[in-house]
């Protein structure tokens, strides 16, 4: 066998190999997005999708609540593995309520807090402060392990604001995966939380994270 006729069946042999990988992934998508299509018309809520080269994303709305869950492109690479993309999921409750409690949330790795130095944890703190624009530092939070891989950060505008809730969503708390970073803020102007590096693609963790809007209000 000639080294040319060896190249071309080479050749051959990898697109094939890419064009499998590729029908065998779009397949995937199509599924998981059809059970989640499925999941939300069995729950009465509306959902629609934005696919673009350097966007997608998954849009859910209820009566009282809207749902985001967005892939977005940060770094173009000519080979599609080494390609850096965003992954972000927002939930949020639509309307006021004066009687709804002001708190905020956010994780943190678990274990290490006591033994930080004041700048990291000042840092962790700016973070959750830039996120939900209330005046919070070291000494009005609270640290919070539930169990599990994470630990929290709490402040609350009055003392027992959102204690009141934690009993509601540690369930969920102590199965967020340590890869996602979450913030809750709520106040009487809306309810918010926010997954960082979260792209919702399964029914499961998207049946968790509107179980946890309805856990601190809001959700259908």
């Amino acid at each position: 066998m000639s080294d040319l006729l060896i190249t071309l069946l080479v050749i051959l042999g990898t697109g094939a190999l890419v064009l499998a990988i590729f029908y065998l992934t779009g397949a995937k998508r199509k599924e998981r997005e059809k059970k989640l299509a499925e999941y939300c018309r069995d729950q009465g809520y509306a959902f629609s999708k934005v696919r673009e080269p350097s966007k997608k994303e998954y849009i859910i709305k209820g009566d009282t609540f809207s749902f985001a869950s967005t892939l977005t492109l940060l770094q173009h690479d000519s080979d599609p593995g080494n390609e850096s993309w965003g992954k972000e999921t927002i939930w949020s409750a639509a309307g006021s309520d004066e009687n709804r409690l002001t708190y905020a949330l956010g994780s943190v790795p678990a274990g290490s807090w006591a033994v930080l130095p004041d700048l990291v944890k000042r840092a962790a703190i700016d973070r959750l402060r830039g996120e939900t624009r209330l005046s919070i530092d070291l000494s009005n939070v609270k640290y919070l392990e539930p169990g599990g891989e994470t630990a929290f950060l709490l402040f609350e505008e009055r003392p027992g604001d959102g204690s009141a809730i934690l009993e509601n969503i540690k369930p969920f708390l102590k199965e967020l995966p340590a890869e996602f970073t979450l913030f809750i803020h709520s106040s009487p102007d809306m309810v918010r939380i926010k997954l960082v590096d979260c792209f919702v693609q399964d029914v499961k963790l998207l049946d968790k994270i509107l179980g946890l809007g309805e856990a601190i209000g809001g959700a259908d």
